[in-house]
């Protein structure tokens, strides 16, 4: 792609202008290269693009990038999977609210993918990171501007969506949705700043997690009870297992940059020891749920597909040998269909429950 190169650096006046997009209306400055990221001597070089010769793929797959569909997989599935156990119980008895909550949380994943998507862009976290994000802000599809301003938008679409169940369930809703206000904004500024710190991802874990499966419950007009908190407990831990994976993977980088998370702390030897530990962990949960709440034929299922799945990992893992190591872009896909196998598994047992199969 051909374009003016421009290198600017964070002590220029005119740095933000180009990072955010407000420099110009009719152009685009594509990240190239970054150096010294994420430090005061950060340096950018930048392609500047005439907005008429971006042309995204088409404008259905742009928007569904540019979004992170991908990810409502994480939040649909804990939804889906309480509104079945109610389902099956006879205990929806506010199927209203409950849809509108669910989709006013699709809504807020939304603004917080949106506002990620910003915070990494200016971060630099995007930049560095050729797989990470929507890649719509460094496509030039957006300016990282307009991904912020929408990012508002969904949120204020989410919490007036999710409004009807606060005010009609206030006596616990209102206690979940200010831990999960406070995680969204954690998660979504630099200010708290929870997203590059040490032991953020149970933040991710509350939010996919526990307060998502007991906020749905409480909008169905059910009580809260052990087997929700159950579910969302580890529909968290897969969440927070994929987080791990991701960061494992841009180990490196991450360090380089000064990127704070939990596997950058813990180094490659000891994230290697914990992704293992934090599976083992995930699986051991999911066994003893399905001993509790499911019938023999499904207990044997999740055992025989979890087992199955630990040796592979164990064995990808040893073959590592250094974060620069070939074989470390094959970890992700790996995980991805261990996360996939649990949850399209855990899908048919409760389509099974509703009685569709």
């Amino acid at each position: 792609m051909k374009g003016e190169l421009i290198t600017l650096s964070k002590k220029d006046s005119q740095f933000l202008s180009y990072i955010d997009g407000t420099f110009s209306d009719d152009m685009r400055a594509l990240p190239v290269t970054s150096l010294n990221v994420n430090t005061e001597s950060e340096q950018v070089t930048f392609r500047l693009i005439p907005t008429v010769d971006l042309t995204p793929p088409w404008t259905g797959f742009e928007w569904l990038q540019i979004l992170k569909v991908r990810n409502f997989l994480m939040i649909a599935f804990p939804i889906f999977l309480v509104f079945s156990k109610n389902w099956s119980h006879g205990d929806v008895r506010d199927p209203l609210t409950g849809f509108l909550a669910g989709l006013g949380t699709l809504c807020l994943m939304t603004a917080v993918n949106l506002r990620n998507d910003y915070l990494d862009h200016l971060s630099g976290l995007d930049r560095i990171h050729p797989q990470s994000g929507s890649r719509s802000i460094q496509n030039g599809w957006v300016t990282a501007k307009q991904v912020k301003n929408w990012s508002y938008f969904y949120l204020i679409l989410g919490a007036l969506l999710g409004l009807r169940a606060v005010l009609l369930h206030s006596e616990v809703l209102i206690l979940v949705a200010a831990f999960g206000l406070l995680g969204v904004l954690g998660m979504t500024s630099y200010e708290i700043g929870l997203k590059y710190r040490r032991w953020s991802e149970w933040a991710v874990f509350l939010l996919l997690g526990p307060l998502l499966t007991i906020g749905t419950q409480i909008s169905m007009g059910g009580s809260f009870d052990l087997e929700v908190f159950a579910i969302g407990f580890l529909t968290g831990a897969l969440s927070v297992f994929y987080l791990h994976l991701k960061n494992f993977e841009q180990l490196m980088v991450n360090d380089q940059a000064d990127f704070q998370n939990t596997i950058s702390w813990l180094g490659f030897e000891n994230g290697k020891r914990w992704l293992v530990g934090w599976w083992i962990f995930t699986i051991a949960g999911l066994n003893l749920y399905h001993v509790f709440y499911s019938s023999s034929l499904w207990q044997v299922a999740f055992l025989f597909l979890t087992l199955a799945s630990i040796l592979p990992f164990i064995s990808h893992l040893s073959q590592l040998t250094s974060p620069l190591s070939s074989r470390m872009k094959g970890l992700v896909p790996l995980g991805k269909k261990m996360i996939l196998s649990v949850i399209f598994l855990w899908l048919l047992k409760a389509i099974w429950t509703l009685g569709l199969i």
